[in-house]
């Protein structure tokens, strides 16, 4: 502790031990005119750090602080105690870049009849605890930050977790609405792994084959084909859903009992979100039934065709759609296009088309038959027809065969 020469060297020493004795105080004095009056080691290291001034009692501090504000803040706080106020600031000082904060004490000082001879001042070095804060406040902003941003993620992945359930939900509905429609449809449908093991039948099919659930699923497919339908499966269908994803056709298959039967068959290759192949899909329908009723068709298309009686079929308005070759035969100067797309009505007399239209025509809507006699005129010719029959219960035509030409 540096002294004035004038103090009391007992009072001095007391004082010296007073204000060195705490080691993170600083602590100095100043007269009216700024001038260093006391100051403890602590201080005069400080003054060393900030400004690179040793500094001396008597010297005026203004002179030792550099920065023109920083000089001119002190004296402001210097006056203001000097005016008797006690205060107490955290303040900046020092150059640029090497900067420190301190929470500084001032009080007056006064002689024996209380008038203001100078100044003390307290100070503490908060800088580490600034520095601190201003850390602390920036990780506070950061993690606001952080937060926030976290929280804008959140509400984004939340909304795509509800438009993905979404999408979920849906895709389930529509999976159960499909998977009703396959359980319920009468076509036999089958699902198989590419390496052609069975996944999934319909009830269809084991109601059709006479399998049960244990003999199919995880068996190969072509255990339930024929051998020539296990052929075109390796050599034509298989190929042919690797190369377009599609197949359409006939195939022979095979109940339990070892029964054959042609069937319409659709099979479709299911691939995966990475569009690589996963499923088979082969969708059947037995057309035994099919291809006999066609052969029943073709047997009386053929009679149709070929008998020596004369037919005609119209529709219910009378417009002529067909007539056989046994009429063309008759009306030997005449052909098809001079008769069909014609009314009936233009081939008869009044009386006929009376006839037709209150006797024939409700008679065969009522009935679908109808037999008797009526005439019919073609190029100057007739014809009496005895029976009259309508072709079928969901076909607006009739038949007309004749009787005596």
């Amino acid at each position: 502790m540096e002294k004035n020469p004038s103090a009391n060297a007992e009072t001095y020493a007391l004082l010296a031990s007073l204000i060195e004795s705490p080691k993170d105080f600083i602590i100095f004095a100043l007269d009216r005119n700024y001038r260093y009056t006391a100051f403890n080691s602590s201080h005069r290291k400080t003054m060393l750090r900030l400004w690179g001034v040793e500094i001396e009692i008597g010297m005026n501090m203004l002179e030792v602080i550099n920065d023109p504000h920083d000089r001119k803040k002190a004296k402001t706080n210097f006056d203001r105690a000097m005016r008797g106020e006690s205060f107490t600031y955290v303040e900046e000082y020092g150059e640029s870049p090497n900067r420190f904060h301190y929470e500084n004490c001032y009080n007056p000082i006064s002689d024996e009849q209380g008038a203001v001879i100078g100044v003390s001042v307290f100070l503490t070095d908060v800088t580490d605890k600034i520095k601190a804060n201003q850390e602390l406040e920036l990780y506070k902003t950061r993690l606001e930050e952080i937060v926030t941003e976290r929280t804008a993620q959140l509400e984004q992945l939340n909304k795509k977790l509800e438009r993905e359930l979404t999408r979920r939900r849906q895709a389930e509905k529509e999976a159960r609405k499909f998977k009703k429609i396959i359980q319920t449809t009468a076509q036999s449908v089958i699902i198989t792994q590419i390496d052609g093991t069975v996944l999934y039948v319909n009830p269809s099919y084991y109601e059709w084959s006479g399998y049960s659930e244990q003999e199919v699923i995880g068996k190969p497919m072509f255990q339930f084909a024929s051998p020539d339908g296990a052929r075109i499966l390796q050599t034509e269908i298989i190929p042919a859903l690797f190369a377009g994803g599609q197949w359409h056709g006939e195939m022979t298959v095979v109940k339990k009992t070892g029964e054959s039967a042609p069937a319409e068959l659709y099979c479709s290759l299911l691939k995966d979100d990475q569009g690589q192949p996963e499923y088979f899909v082969a969708v059947f329908t037995d057309i035994s039934e099919r291809k006999r009723s066609i052969e029943e068709i073709n047997k009386l298309s053929r009679v149709v065709e070929t008998t020596s009686q004369a037919i005609v079929i119209s529709k219910l308005d009378g417009t002529i759609v067909y007539v056989n070759q046994g009429l063309l035969n008759l009306l030997k100067n005449l052909n098809s296009a001079d008769i069909l797309g014609k009314s009936i009505f233009e081939f008869t007399d009044d009386e006929g088309v009376e006839k037709l239209k209150t006797e024939i025509i409700p008679a065969l809507i009522s009935t679908g038959h109808w037999r008797g006699a009526a005439r019919l005129k073609i190029n100057g010719q007739t014809a009496l027809f005895s029976r009259l029959t309508k072709f079928a219960p969901s076909l607006p035509m009739k038949m007309a065969s004749r009787n005596t030409w």
